[in-house]
């Protein structure tokens, strides 16, 4: 029993950190989105691996959250981007401050969804770095979440770059740590008999 989990526990920190390897090469010419995509889907299989692991569904939930939330802000801004476009092909006579004024509030709706979405990946790791007792996880979220924050001003992207770069570390350094265990129901002891 204690082997089977050992390699259940080795395949997700395996699929964890070769997914987060994938997510660093997004900058890739015409293959790093798709590479992203599915160094996310290996995080999230990694995640849900180690949160049956450690019997504690929120590790999986709250990055799944996170997934959700980002795609949205992703739908946001592709929507929001097409529709300003039509508008200007249609209405010629739309103003420079329309178009600086609609593009300012996609980026902070953007934004907004982007720092929200990362907020859950960071519960999620938090409660990861708990479960295994390595560090590094808590530190790559805390960064993934300021990365976010920051990255209205750019730095933030540099500042995400080293949380990956750190997260991808402690997937495959993290040492496997037995979860707690269930809690065993204690039956009630009999009445005493009758007396005679």
């Amino acid at each position: 029993m204690s082997t089977y989990v050992d390699k259940e526990f080795e395949r997700a920190k395996l699929l964890g950190g070769i997914g987060a390897i994938l997510t660093l090469l997004g900058f890739v010419p015409k293959v790093g989105f798709a590479l992203s995509i599915i160094g996310l889907i290996l995080i999230l299989i990694s995640l849900k691996m180690f949160s049956d692991y450690y019997r504690n569904e929120d590790i999986f939930r709250y990055a799944l959250i996170g997934v959700i939330l980002g795609i949205i802000s992703g739908v946001v801004l592709v929507v929001g981007a097409l529709a300003l476009g039509i508008r200007l092909a249609l209405f010629k006579l739309v103003t420079f401050k329309h178009i600086a004024l609609s593009l300012v509030a996609l980026i902070i709706i953007f934004w907004i969804l982007l720092v929200i979405s990362t907020y859950f990946f960071k519960r999620s790791f938090d409660l990861l770095g708990e479960h295994t007792g390595e560090k590094l996880f808590k530190t790559a979220a805390l960064l993934m979440f300021i990365g976010a924050i920051l990255l209205i001003i750019v730095v933030g992207a540099f500042i995400s770059l080293v949380a990956e770069i750190l997260l991808a570390v402690a997937f495959f350094i993290v040492k496997p740590r037995a979860p707690a265990p269930r809690a065993v129901a204690v039956a009630p002891p009999p009445p005493p008999p009758p007396p005679a």
